[in-house]
Parts: structure tokens; C-alpha cells; sequence
């Protein structure tokens, strides 16, 4: 796992300093610690921050082609590398390194962009063409590693974050459209930044750009279509093959690695195959808090002493709130996922211990695991049996009881029009709360609107769902969080659930396989059932969340007021509103804490980068 940065100018002439291009990839050190690399030529610079996971003494970067054509700077690890070598041998290309690293450079060289189909693994590259002089940016399927890129006059500025983006460009000017994205779902959704004219790249996406301009086009999607014919033994079967396949592909490493272990079933299962293929304990790493129903290292223990594990843990106290600063400004645009903090946490328990993790994440978009997805069914059930829905609603809403509220929500909410009724049960806030909070909101415009097709382009019922979802929520998300919070650490991690082959597979299954009325992954339990306890298997589902509530009662609290009465003077929040809002927090009148959370990042963000 690297960093990767780069300025190319076409014109030939680079504006800036080499000293000021260094310094903007120094900016990324703590995603390569282990080593760096720099390229120029007449205007064209590339730079890498290495941590070193295969063929630690080769593999150095960038690396070119021996013809000088093709120079590469690359992020990620290609698990089919040996495969696509071997092809290539075949073709009469040699190789000086056992890197896959390599493999990716004379692929191209080879086959062009179409080489990014045969990868097996998780990438960002950007590779420059001396003959064309032009440059090639592509991401992997999944968009696991992260690429930015933005375009002033004749230069393009690419890189793995956008604190190195922000070292050479200083054009500060808020997208505001983002910034409601920002605050109706915690993150903001590809391609927009924070900034405007600062892009994050497409997954399974490449990109070329000349002095005549950028080109992009994709290289696969994941395709939906249910296939009846797949009987659930069968699918049970190959699901079990597949996944273990993935996990056996991602243990390939010279330096010690392990994996986290959260207690649920997902990390449960990819820990137990580790352990199938390895002779030695499995390294594991568990966080848990000092409040009771956020806390699961009773089952991740429990796990660990069934499988065999070398199990480390370690539990967070109240007083952790002191390191927010810490972990947020790897964070370089606003976002608002708290489960940041854990996974920060449980990253820098393992760094003592390896350079490299397996991990759970994707089990549950994949295979059907969020509660939200049964509510769903539940919604559509309710709008085509109940008549008159609305004023049913309305009468419930007349009881004075917060039962009848609540229900009275839901039922409004499945009555609503899809996708904005599923929307509204991911969204943090409210587009009402989002515009009070937001200075120069923009009235007309829905941020449900900037994502909502991704929800209606593939399938039917929920299959058009798990696919919204990756595009998104996974996308903008959790693999944002995981890449920041781990790179934070300089921790490779890698994630068997989301291997091509099992996605490609996995995506074709009739729901009734994932989800049901009641519960999500009902595949992937009967899976689980073989390799970890029962009581493992059937438990609900907590998910990384931390003691929001509690904290902004107490030290929260006093952290955000402080950085309010610091950043008042940028005007671009209301003050006076989010004044309440806290207030109606601290009297225990309404739980504030997601959408508190939220401004908290953003002040945080404000201080750190864009009032800097």
C-alpha cells in the first residue's frame, strides 16, 4: 500500500518547484513510510510514498518501461499478479522484479487500458505515455484506494489525498452542493469534493488526459440481474469457495500481518479461513468501549478462543474524546462517519504488531446485512396493502405518543416515492435541518437528487438497492473511512469480500438468498454456522458505532463549543441554529448527537484545511 502524486504540465513547463512538489507529497508520508520515489522530466513530475508489503528490496517506484515510453506510480496490490505474469512471459516480456508492480507497467505496456480488466485487487494509478504525452489515471472496481485529480489551465494535479492537492492549489471556493451532501449523509458522494474543480475519480474508471483535455470511460460494473436458476445449496457452496479463495489470494505478503475481529459474523468467517490456511495463530485486534451495548469484545474473544487466535484488545474510555483532532485530520474534506474513531483505534493497536490486516467490510453491502434492507421489504409490503396511507399517517400522528409518531414516520416514509423513501432512512439529517444549517444553501437543490440514480439503474426491489449502495455508501463511506483511518496508521488493509469473482457471483443471487423480512445475510449465516458459534451466527447486529449521545453531554460538547466560538467568523454555518441545536442535546429535549457530530468534523476540517 502507497501514495501516489503527480503534476504534469503539457505545455512542458511545471509552475511550481521541486522543493514545493516534494513537499505536497510529503503530505501523504504516512501512507509510505517505508520509502520514496521521484520522476521528472521536462514538465512532469510523479512522486511515491512506499510501505512495503511484496518484494520489499524491488518493486521501487515510479518505475518505467525499458524503452522510457511508459512511467507508473501505483497504489495497491494486484493479488492475480503471478497470473498475469505468466501471460505475459508468455508474450516474451521479462522482468527484473518480483513485484506486482512490474506486472501492472508492462500490462499496460501490453495491453493498454484493457489491462485494468484482468487485475484481481484493489488500485489507484497513474501512468505518464512520453510518446503521447499524455497522462492515464484508473481506479480499481471497487474503488478501494482513493485517487483525486483536478485540471488548472494546462496542468493536471493528481493524487492518493487532497492535502497534497491543497499544498499546490489554493483555490479555496466551497462547493456548496457538496457541502449538503456532506451534511445530509456524513460523506460526499463521488465524483464532487468539498472544492470545486477538485474531482475524485470514478471506481472502475480510467482516465486520459492531454492538452486537449480529459476523456474518461469505464472498464466494468457489477450486473444485478437475479439468475433464478442458482439453487441456495449451490450458491451456499460457492459462496463458501469463493470467499475462501479470496482470503487465501490476500494472505500473499512478506511482512507479518493479521486481521481485525469485530464479533460479527463477516470478520468471524474470514478470520476462521485465514486460520485454515496458515500454521500459526492468527494475529486479531478488537476495540471496545467502556459503555455496555457499544461494546463487543465479549463475542470477538469468544471468536477468538474457538478459532485459536493470538488475540489482542483494547477498550476505549470516555476520555478518548481528547484525540478527535488526532484521527480527524486525516480527513482532508468534511466527513462524518464516527465509527472512524474505533477503526483509528484498532489500527493503531495492530501497527505494533503488523503491517497488514484482513478484514469483514463489504459482507454486509454484498450480502444483504443492514437492517435497513428488511425494513425495506416491510415498506413495500405496507404501500401496496394499506389504503389511504396519508391519512392514516396523519391519525396516528394525532396520538400524543411517541410510539405513534414513530409509526406514523415510518409509514409516511414507506409510502413515499422510491428511491427518496430508502434514501431517507440512510440520511443523517433532514433537507429542512440541512438548509437551517447551512449559510448559503442552495433551496432548489436535493442532495437525494445527486445519488438517487444510482438507485433505479440495475434491477428490481432490493437488487437495485445492494447496488445503490456499493455506488455510495460503500464507495464514499466505509471505504473512505477504512483506507484513512488504517493509511492514518500506515496499515495495509485488504478485504476478501469485496474479490471480483465473489462480487461478480454473490451480485447475481435471488435476494430471498440475503434478506428476509426479519433479518440480512441469511447466506452468509448458514455459511458462518460451520466455523464460529451459534450464538455468533443468530446475534444482531451492533456495527462499529460509538457513545455519541453520551459523549456530547460531556466532553463533545465542550470540544464543539470551542471551535465554534473559534471558526464563527467564516459565516458559512448558522451559529444561532446549531446554538439550539446543542442546547436541545444538553436539556435531553432531542438526541442531536449524528448531525452535532457532523458540524464537530466539519469545524475540525474548517480549522485544519480551509481556514489554514
Amino acid at each position: 500500500m502507497c501514495g501516489i502524486f503527480g503534476v504534469v504540465n503539457f505545455t512542458g513547463t511545471l509552475q511550481y518547484s521541486e522543493d514545493n512538489i516534494k513537499a505536497a507529497c510529503n503530505k501523504i508520508f504516512h501512507r509510505g513510510p517505508d520509502e520514496s520515489g521521484y520522476y521528472n522530466e521536462p514538465g512532469v513530475a510523479l512522486c511515491h510514498r512506499r510501505l512495503s508489503i511484496i518484494d520489499i528490496s524491488g518493486g521501487k517506484q515510479p518505475m518505467s518501461t525499458e524503452d522510457g515510453r511508459y512511467t507508473l506510480t501505483y497504489n495497491g496490490e494486484i493479488y492475480n499478479y503471478e497470473v498475469v505474469r505468466s501471460t505475459l512471459v508468455s508474450k516474451g516480456y521479462t522482468f527484473t522484479t518480483n513485484s506486482d508492480t512490474e506486472v501492472v507497467l508492462k500490462a499496460f505496456a501490453e495491453y493498454g487500458y484493457k489491462c485494468f480488466s484482468l487485475f484481481n485487487g484493489m488500485f489507484a494509478v497513474a501512468i505518464w505515455d512520453k510518446q503521447e504525452r499524455s497522462l492515464l489515471i484508473a481506479r480499481d472496481r471497487m474503488g478501494k484506494k482513493p485517487l483525486y485529480y483536478t485540471i488548472i489551465d494546462d496542468t493536471a494535479i493528481f493524487s492518493s489525498e487532497l492535502k497534497s492537492i491543497y499544498v499546490l492549489n489554493h483555490n479555496k471556493s466551497i462547493d456548496y452542493q457538496a457541502l449538503q451532501d456532506y451534511f445530509t449523509f456524513g460523506y460526499i458522494p463521488t465524483p464532487r469534493t468539498i472544492y470545486n474543480n477538485i474531482f475524485k475519480l470514478e471506481p472502475a474508471t480510467y482516465a486520459i488526459i492531454t492538452n486537449e483535455g480529459l476523456t474518461k470511460a469505464s472498464y466494468w460494473d457489477a450486473d444485478f440481474t437475479t439468475d433464478d436458476s442458482i439453487s441456495y445449496t449451490d450458491a451456499k457452496q460457492r459462496v463458501e469457495d469463493l470467499l475462501d479463495k479470496a482470503v487465501e489470494r490476500r494472505l500473499v505478503s512478506d511482512v507479518p500481518f493479521g486481521a481485525f475481529l469485530s464479533g460479527g459474523i463477516d470478520s468471524s468467517i474470514v478470520v476462521s479461513m485465514m486460520q485454515r490456511h496458515l500454521s500459526t495463530p492468527v494475529k486479531t485486534f478488537s476495540i471496545g468501549f467502556d459503555v455496555a451495548r457499544y461494546n463487543e469484545l465479549d463475542d470477538a474473544r469468544k471468536i477468538s478462543k474457538h478459532i485459536g487466535t493470538d488475540h489482542t484488545e483494547f477498550v476505549l474510555e470516555s476520555n478518548c474524546t481528547d484525540i478527535v483532532h488526532e484521527f480527524t485530520k486525516y480527513y482532508d474534506e468534511p466527513f462524518g462517519d464516527s465509527s472512524s474513531l474505533p477503526t483509528y483505534f484498532v489500527s493503531k493497536l495492530a501497527k505494533d504488531h503488523v503491517k497488514m490486516v484482513l478484514t469483514g467490510d463489504g459482507g454486509d453491502e454484498i450480502f444483504g446485512g443492514y437492517k435497513r434492507y428488511s425494513r425495506q421489504l416491510i415498506n413495500d409490503m405496507a404501500s401496496s396493502l394499506i389504503p389511504y396511507p396519508g391519512t392514516v399517517s396523519s391519525l396516528l400522528k394525532s396520538v400524543p405518543s411517541t410510539k405513534f409518531r414513530k409509526i406514523s414516520d415510518a409509514l409516511t416514509r414507506a409510502c413515499s416515492e422510491y428511491p427518496h423513501n430508502y434514501l431517507q432512512e440512510v440520511a443523517l439529517s433532514t433537507s429542512s435541518v440541512v438548509h437551517s444549517i447551512i449559510n448559503k444553501s442552495i433551496v432548489d437543490y436535493d442532495s437525494y437528487d445527486s445519488i438517487a440514480p444510482l438507485f433505479t439503474s440495475q434491477g428490481n426491489g432490493l437488487n437495485r438497492i445492494y447496488y445503490g449502495d456499493i455506488k455510495s455508501y460503500m464507495l464514499d463511506d466505509i471505504l473512505v473511512k477504512v483506507d484513512r483511518m488504517s493509511m492514518a496508521n500506515s496499515i495495509e488493509i485488504r478485504s476478501p469480500f469485496l474479490d471480483v469473482d465473489l462480487v461478480e457471483y454473490s451480485s447475481r443471487l435471488p435476494v430471498n438468498y440475503k434478506t428476509s423480512l426479519r433479518k440480512g445475510k441469511l447466506l452468509l449465516r448458514d455459511i458462518a454456522s460451520k466455523y464460529v458459534p451459534d450464538d455468533i451466527v443468530h446475534n444482531k447486529k451492533k456495527g462499529f458505532a460509538i457513545p455519541l449521545k453520551e459523549w456530547f453531554n460531556k466532553e463533545l460538547k465542550n470540544l464543539l463549543v470551542d471551535l465554534i466560538a473559534s471558526n464563527r467568523s467564516h459565516e458559512i454555518l448558522n451559529y444561532n441554529y446549531i446554538d439550539g441545536l446543542i442546547n436541545e442535546h444538553s436539556n435531553g429535549m432531542k438526541d442531536n448527537s449524528e448531525i452535532l457530530w457532523l458540524v464537530l468534523c466539519f469545524e475540525i476540517w474548517c480549522r485544519e484545511y480551509h481556514n489554514a
